[in-house]
């Protein structure tokens, strides 16, 4: 792993170099009444484009393998060869400062290769849920009959007798309900005729 990752960076530093010499060869290519559409899209300026979006991609990659604290100052090397690479291939002239600058450059990388970076975390694996058994289905039970109170609350269900009253609805003093049949002759509780008396029958003349 340690190989692959020094190579990969290698490669995204090569690229990174490479896109920018081709670039500027195109632009040194290009005739100065030439506009901005011409530019591009001459075949070196095209090339040079491909190459910077190749490192791009590789460099994204190389984010998702190694810390950003590795990748950033490593990846400075580019500076460094592209300074070689403008004097070699285009006769520029780098100032001694900028080779001060150079050289520290290239000390710091480095040293920030030679140090030890943490390893992406990795996520813990993921233990599978247990599936919740389904409940049993319940038949629909009718209830025929359901007492309410006087705030309309619904009082538990429980088999009311024939004839009954339930206990929101008052039965009138006196009442006898239909199921219980009033021997003849009895005295209702408010008759204010004593028990036992008799009725005197009307006797009405034709």
């Amino acid at each position: 792993m340690k190989l692959r990752l020094w190579l990969l960076t290698a490669i995204v530093v090569l690229a990174n170099v490479a896109g920018n010499v081709i670039i500027k060869q195109a632009m040194l290519n290009v005739p100065p009444e030439a506009g901005v559409i011409a530019s591009i899209l001459q075949p070196v300026a095209v090339l040079g484009i491909l190459v910077l979006s190749v490192w791009l991609l590789l460099r994204m990659w190389l984010f998702g393998l190694a810390d950003l604290s590795f990748v950033v100052p490593v990846s400075a090397v580019g500076y460094v060869l592209s300074a070689f690479a403008g004097v070699y291939f285009f006769q520029e002239r780098v100032p001694a400062r900028g080779w001060i600058g150079t050289v520290l450059i290239m000390l710091g990388a480095a040293l920030t290769g030679l140090t030890e970076h943490s390893s992406p975390p990795t996520a813990p694996p993921s233990k599978p849920r247990p599936r919740e058994a389904p409940l049993p289905s319940r038949p629909f039970l009718s209830r025929p009959f359901q007492s309410r109170d006087r705030k309309g609350a619904v009082l538990p269900s429980e088999p009311r007798p024939q004839g009954a009253v339930p206990p929101s609805e008052p039965r009138p003093q006196g009442a006898v309900p239909p199921s219980e049949p009033r021997p003849q002759g009895a005295v209702l509780t408010d008759d204010p005729r004593p028990r036992g008396s008799a009725s005197t029958p009307t006797v009405t003349n034709s």
